[in-house]
C-alpha cells in the first residue's frame, strides 16, 4: 500500500515539475455580429452561442465582406457534438457545411437554415 501511495505521489510531483496539462483547450471563432462559436479540442465538441444571425457565407468559406467560416480551420471529422444555443435565430449559408458531426443540437429560437447550412461540398 506505501508503495503504491508513493506511486501516486511521485507521478502528481513529475507532472507538476514538467508542467503536464491535463486541461481542454478552447478556441472561440466569431459566426456572426454576436455569434460565437467554442471549439473544444480535447472533446471535440462545439457550442455556438450568442444572439441573432449566423453569417452567411459562401460555398468558397467566406461571406460576402471576408468573414472566413471558422469550420475551415478545424478538422470537420473530428466533431462529435454541435450544440447550438437559445437565441441564435438563423443558420447562415453554408455554415455547417460539410461537417460529420454526431449530433446537432437545434433550439426553438432557430428560425432561418439557409442554403446549404448542412450540405456537403
Amino acid at each position: 500500500m506505501k508503495k503504491l501511495f508513493s506511486s501516486i505521489i511521485l507521478v502528481l510531483i513529475l507532472v507538476t515539475i514538467c508542467g503536464i496539462s491535463v486541461v481542454a483547450s478552447e478556441t472561440t471563432y466569431r459566426m456572426g455580429d454576436n455569434v460565437y462559436m467554442t471549439y473544444n479540442d480535447q472533446t471535440h465538441d462545439i457550442i455556438i452561442e450568442g444572439t441573432g444571425k449566423m453569417y452567411d457565407y459562401d460555398a468558397d468559406g467566406y461571406d460576402a465582406i471576408g468573414h472566413i467560416n471558422p469550420f475551415m480551420q478545424i478538422d470537420k471529422n473530428k466533431i462529435n457534438d454541435i450544440i447550438i444555443s437559445d437565441g441564435i435565430t438563423s443558420i447562415g449559408n453554408y455554415s455547417l457545411c460539410g461537417i460529420q458531426a454526431t449530433t446537432v443540437q437545434i433550439p426553438n429560437s432557430v428560425r432561418i437554415i439557409g442554403d446549404s447550412s448542412f450540405g456537403s461540398i
